[in-house]
């Protein structure tokens, strides 16, 4: 809570750097309670009714424990120092937070005289090189989770290099197709793996943004029948037979192996309705048997994956499947079973999840579209996010603490596509390449 004071006292300040500046932990707790006067520290760092701390040990037992135990800062038992401690960085940087934290009462004005403590100043404080190491050394031990973060981090270093990375979601056409993400030294097999995991986020933004477009049409209908919504996506459906719409599809590899990116190319792009998410999900199905064995336990999951879950709804190998077993039939009844088997997975998921509220003395069942007999009817909106990759958070990360400059560093685009800003490596971490 010291760094939340200091960071939310120096932000507006003329000297806080708004390029690299954050939102602090407990941020949103601290902002109204300043409104009211100077903050009493250790009152609200106790545990109890009223304070932001809400168990006896704190954050101790939060996840910041646990990263600091996988960048081994931690040893596992206890709380002593791990072999990626380093003191005399560390401690130096520690001393003005135990000082601040120690005030009993911290006004803006107080905090403000720590405003170093920022975290807009994380790139440069004297713990900074020793951060830079944790995310960018690899452990010597191999799979490790220092050594897929390590090359994770050099992989992002590659992309931002190598293309033209605006934001965080342009590192997945990057992962997909181009030679340079795969690193050639001893970071390949991560690298191959991050490769599979961005070819399965295809398939999974696919088949959301499928669930959703299905879902808004069920409340434009207010309530609708199964018949209705099989129709509505027989529909959109070509004239083709199954057989004949996958195999227009463009090819997930070129002539020489290389892989492709059919998943965003402008014949996929260019169907109607969900037909371009089916299509992709499809072409998901068509990669199984084109990948290297590290990208196949980044598509499917990685050693110990259960039989099942490679072969349930939805998956690559169940769509493969129902490719094969649908061949030589119509794109419509492919399409109008489609139907069914999204909502009876729905249906079916709302019941696994389903509880008893004990207050109302009602079965709840946390269902965005629920089913009586024939009927659908929509109670909740959906909104299809990308699956969530952490690359974002690793890129920010980074970037705060001085390896890489965002686009908010740039001046102001020209209005051109081309001169949009663009992550940067900075001298730290120019050397990642």
């Amino acid at each position: 809570m010291a760094i939340a004071l200091a960071t939310l006292a120096h932000h507006d300040s003329d000297e806080h750097d708004w390029d690299r500046g954050v939102s602090p932990h407990a941020a949103e707790r601290l902002r109204p309670l300043w409104r009211q006067g100077p903050i009493n520290l250790p009152a609200i760092a106790q545990d109890g009714e009223g304070t932001y701390i809400k168990n006896k040990w704190g954050v101790l037992g939060s996840t910041y424990r646990g990263a600091e135990m996988t960048m081994k800062i931690l040893e596992p038992s206890g709380l002593t120092p791990g072999p990626g401690y380093d003191d005399a960085a560390v401690r130096p940087a520690l001393r003005d937070i135990f000082d601040l934290a120690a005030l009993e009462h911290v006004s803006d004005g107080a905090a403000l005289e720590y405003g170093h403590l920022c975290l807009c100043r994380a790139s440069t404080d004297t713990d900074s090189g020793w951060l830079r190491r944790i995310f960018t050394v690899p452990d010597a031990q191999p799979d490790t989770r220092g050594h897929r973060q390590a090359h994770t981090t050099r992989m992002l270093a590659r992309a931002i290099t190598h293309g033209r990375i605006h934001a965080p979601a342009d590192v997945i056409p990057f992962l997909m197709a181009h030679p340079e993400a795969i690193d050639a030294g001893d970071g390949e097999a991560i690298s191959r793996r991050w490769r599979g995991i961005a070819f399965r986020h295809e398939s999974v933004n696919a088949w959301r943004q499928t669930w959703q477009a299905l879902s808004e049409e069920v409340a434009s209908r207010g309530v609708t029948t199964r018949q209705q919504m099989r129709d509505w996506f027989a529909d959109q459906a070509t004239a083709d037979t199954v057989r004949s719409f996958t195999a227009a599809l463009p090819a997930v590899v070129s002539d020489t192996g290389a892989p492709t990116l059919a998943e965003r190319h402008e014949h996929v792009q260019a169907l109607n309705g969900v037909l371009p998410h089916i299509a992709v999900a499809c072409l998901g199905a068509h990669r199984l048997s084109t990948l290297h064995a590290q990208e196949r336990l980044g598509f499917e999951g990685g050693p110990g994956t259960p039989t099942w879950a490679l072969e349930e709804e939805l998956s690559p190998r169940w769509v493969l499947r129902r490719i094969e077993t649908w061949g030589d039939r119509p794109m419509a009844d492919f399409m109008a079973a489609l139907s069914d088997v999204l909502i009876d997975r729905a249906q079916r998921l709302s019941l696994q999840k389903a509880r008893f509220d004990r207050k109302r003395g009602q079965v709840v069942i946390p269902g965005r579209i629920h089913t009586r007999d024939d009927l659908v009817y929509r109670v909740y909106a959906e909104q299809a996010r990308p699956p969530a990759l952490r690359l974002p958070q690793l890129m920010s990360m980074c970037h705060q603490v001085g390896l890489f400059d965002s686009p908010l560093s740039d001046p102001p685009a020209k209005p051109t596509t081309d001169a949009r800003p663009v992550w940067r490596l900075t001298d730290a971490g120019a050397s990642l390449v």
